[in-house]
């Protein structure tokens, strides 16, 4: 009981780091899957338009996701 005791700050800090490592993954997983951009720009100067939003076909609707 007394290396925890020693070690309680260590500990809570790493718990408090992974918490929030882990509030950012999942902010950006759920973004992604609402097909928000993860740079806030927009896709039209975007290189890499391809590879991160799907566009939609010419002449298909653009369903969203209720948010």
């Amino acid at each position: 009981m007394s290396w925890f005791a020693e070690n309680a700050g260590t500990i809570v800090t790493c718990l408090v780091l992974a918490a929030v490592i882990a509030a950012v993954i999942l902010g950006q997983v759920w973004a992604k899957r609402r097909g928000k951009t993860s740079c806030g720009c927009g896709c039209t100067s975007c290189p890499s338009a391809g590879c991160c939003a799907k566009q939609p076909k010419i002449g298909q609707s653009v369903r969203k996701h209720p948010s």
